[in-house]
Order: structure tokens, then sequence, then C-alpha cells
């Protein structure tokens, strides 16, 4: 089983009536206008016209076509940004016909949904890994290559679709499982744990260097910066910020340089899972949640 990464993407039809289309007729796909249906032709001999029609070989219906299989499971998202996590259930097949008639769905998977409300996945339900993949430019669509991403889907599928759910012994990493937000606001819990009071006008989009800033009873400021996924956090381009008194820094990857300066604090990801051990009450719902499937729960 594989589990997928995939865009609707619609050219010239409205992103509602597209995904509205796949809801009610139970698929997912892409576009690609498909050549005039030749009755009884292999994949790959479909795939070489259609690399003859468009000049190249499209790598998205190659990969819609060839590689993804039934028991595959694809995430993908509505109009309006929220999840939806289908299980293949048939194998993926070119269409033939009018855009308007087919959504600029050409190329498609059948495909069961998971049920939840509206059919799509509750935001806190969705792994930060998950969020990553589609927050980050890419591909169409793509493979998630995680082995305890696979796992969490199986199992939230097999629960959303009322079938029987063991929880899978193989756990995300707390860390991983949250979403870039969530890990914002652990680091901002952590910090207001030691006495940095945040300033709320600060967190906006507006303070695009800082996620927030902070005040202590001595006047002191602070500031931080949380990145997740495997960016890292050079500590030298903070060092000589004039704006506060300290900067912290949290890079999920653990990567901060090699240089180290006395205004600016790497707080470790060990740290943040002793906190979030020691305060799991403290923790925002989704956060706590993902703190007790986690492996460093136990």
């Amino acid at each position: 089983m594989t589990i997928w990464k995939l865009h609707l993407r619609p050219t010239d039809v409205p992103a509602r009536e597209v995904v509205n289309h796949c809801l009610e007729n139970g698929l997912v796909g892409l576009g690609w206008h498909s050549p005039d249906e030749k009755v009884g032709e292999s994949v790959s001999e479909y795939l070489a016209r259609h690399r003859e029609r468009w000049g190249r070989r499209e790598s998205a219906v190659h990969t819609m076509l060839e590689q993804v299989k039934v028991g595959d499971l694809i995430w993908s998202r509505d109009a309006d940004g929220r999840y939806l996590l289908g299980k293949v259930t048939g194998e993926p097949y070119p269409r033939f016909g009018k855009m308007a008639d087919l959504k600029d769905m050409f190329h498609v998977a059948p495909v069961e949904f998971a049920r939840g409300i509206d059919r799509t996945i509750h935001d806190d339900e969705v792994p930060g890994r998950v969020k990553a993949a589609f927050s980050q430019r890419g591909r169409t669509i793509n493979r998630l290559s995680d082995d305890t991403v696979a796992a969490y889907s199986k199992w939230l599928f097999a629960y959303k679709t009322g079938r029987e759910a063991p929880l899978p012994a193989q756990k995300i990493p707390f860390i991983d499982s949250l979403s870039a937000y969530e890990l914002e606001d652990l680091v901002t819990f952590y910090l207001q744990d030691r006495g940095w009071r945040v300033l709320l006008s600060s967190h906006a989009p507006t303070t695009p260097r800082f996620e927030a800033t902070f005040i202590q009873g001595d006047g002191s400021t602070a500031a931080v910066q949380v990145k997740h996924g495997k960016v890292e956090l050079n500590v030298a381009s903070y060092g000589e910020d004039e704006t506060v008194d300290h900067v912290f820094l949290f890079a999920a990857s653990g990567r901060y340089g090699t240089v180290k300066r006395t205004n600016v604090t790497a707080i470790g990801a060990d740290e943040l899972i002793a906190f979030a051990r020691d305060n799991r009450n403290a923790l925002s719902a989704p956060i706590r949640r993902w703190f007790d499937w986690s492996e460093e729960a136990a």
C-alpha cells in the first residue's frame, strides 16, 4: 500500500465544482485533456499518444495511470482547504469527453472516501507531515514515503469507515506529527511556562521575521522563530538582531548551523517533549491528542 498526496488543481473549472464532482462520483484525478479514445489500447500505448499530443510525457499522468494501485490511500483537499482521504478501489484510467462534463478530471482513480463531516477529515486528525506536503510547492501528485504516516492513514481510514481499527503499533514521532501552527503554539506554551508573556499584537502576518515577541517582568524582551520540516534555522542570522534582547529558535530539523551567539537560544526537541509530558493537561486539545498517540507518550 502506498500513500499519495494529490492536489485537485482545476484549470478552467471552478475548484468547488471539481471537488463536488469527485465526491459525488467517488473519484479523484487530474487534468491534461485525453487524446481521442482508441478501444483496446494498453496504458503504455495511451501514454505514448498522450506525450505525442502534448509534446512531452506529463509526469502526473504517468504517475496516476501506472503507479497508483488498488488499495492505495490518497490525501487531497476540497475547495476550502479541508482534507479528504480516499482509498483506491479500482484501477486508474483515462476519461474521454468534454471538459465541462468531466470537470477537467481526465485521468482518475475510483476511490471510497473516508466518512468525516461532509466527507472531510477534521484538521486536528491530519498529521503534520501530510499538511507540510500540501504547503510545499511540487508536483500535482507524489508519494508520501513515511512508514508512520502510512500506518496512521491506514488506521484513520478504517476508523472513519467503521471497520475494525486497532491503533497501529508504529507511532508518529511527536514533533513530526504537529502541523506548523501546532508547533508554533507548543513553543509559545513552552516559553510562557518559563515566564515569558506573549504580546498578542506581535503574533501576526505583519511580523514575518518572528512568530511572536515576548516580555518578562523585568522588561526583558524576546522573540521566537519556529520552522517545521527539514528547514535549517541558522543562529548566525539572528545573532545581530537588535529589535529584542534575546531570540529563541526552534527547528524541527534540529539544524541551527555551527555558530553560537549569547543572545540566541536554540530550543531542543527533547525540551519540548519533556514539557509536553509534564504539562499534558495544559496543552491545546489537538497537541494533547498527538502527544497521546506519539511514540514519546509511553
